[in-house]
């Protein structure tokens, strides 16, 4: 999904801040079929991270992958931290009628001066790329985008923030953050000119998000071929792993898939020890109606009158 009308109704700061960017590649925006010469690679979006003071660091991450329902899971994740009393918020990409849908700090999308100041701090850490000559000289559109997205929710005083995977997840530009939940939502046959042609082959992309010490959370059985990558790199890096219950998504709609799978991520933050205001650990009991009202994001599920 392409991003639209980019510089519509926005804060003329912020319209100026986008501006530069718009030279960069933007693979959003490209054709993505073989041969187009597109370049996955993390070692810029790192680059650029690392200039900025690695502001991912300063906030704890349930990073998401998945083919489907990642975007609804990071919202349920952050509807769910937020009910627990927590400074919470979200990257997720792409948007749909306002960039600053991208990013959200207490589940509201960010104040656009707050976003114009955080591209033009990226843009000039790419700069100094630049001249130094070094790998962020090369950052494309979302590499900026993300790492300022980063920088943005750290000036906003967060705790933590649920982060959704653009492609893949091995070499994403958000692949440069510490996940203390890893989530594999489902894996489909999808950008197989990047990823690879077969289930097995993207799950190995999207396991590539997985940390050392983190905890892992997915949709896949084991006995799944998907599901069988997932569990092996998880056995190699020694990190448990959260899974429904046998049956336990049979004859669920979409939306009750999410929001289950995001439970479970609530549930391992709450192993790890991590507690709400009210000193309860971090659950799936967070997930209530008003907390999955509140998740809702642009488009998915909502009714446009033309």
């Amino acid at each position: 999904m392409a991003r639209l009308l980019i510089h519509d109704g926005l804060h003329p700061r912020l319209a100026a801040a986008l501006e530069p960017l718009e030279a960069l590649i933007d693979w959003e925006r490209r054709d993505r079929s073989a041969g187009t010469g597109m370049r996955i690679d993390c070692g810029p979006s790192a680059d650029l991270c690392a200039r900025l003071g690695r502001p991912c660091d300063a906030f704890g991450v349930v990073h998401v992958t998945g083919t489907k329902g990642k975007g609804s899971t990071v919202a349920l994740v952050e509807a769910g931290l937020l009910a627990a009393g927590l400074r919470a918020g979200a990257y997720l990409s792409p948007h749909v009628e306002r960039v600053t849908e991208r990013v959200r700090i207490g589940g509201a999308s960010i104040d656009d001066l707050a976003l114009a100041a955080a591209l033009e701090r990226a843009w000039r850490a790419r700069e100094d790329a630049a001249a130094a000559g070094s790998a962020a000289r090369e950052a494309t559109w979302f590499d900026v985008f993300t790492n300022a997205a980063f920088d943005a929710l750290r000036a906003a005083g967060l705790e933590w923030a649920a982060i959704e995977v653009g492609i893949g997840g091995r070499l994403d530009s958000t692949n440069v953050v510490p996940g203390a939940v890893c989530v594999i939502t489902n894996v489909s046959l999808e950008h197989t000119q990047m990823l690879g042609a077969t289930r097995a082959a993207i799950a190995r992309e999207k396991a590539g998000i997985l940390k050392p010490g983190c905890s892992v959370v997915t949709a896949l059985p084991e006995e799944d071929e998907a599901g069988a990558i997932v569990a092996q790199r998880a056995r190699e890096l020694g990190v448990p792993v959260r899974r429904p219950a046998p049956g336990a998504l049979s004859g669920l709609d979409h939306a009750a898939i999410d929001a289950c799978i995001a439970g479970l991520a609530l549930d391992a933050l709450g192993e790890r020890g991590v507690r709400g205001r009210d000193g309860r650990a971090i659950g799936a009991h967070l997930l209530d109606a008003p907390a999955r009202e509140r998740a809702r994001l642009p488009a998915r599920a909502e009714r446009f009158v033309v």
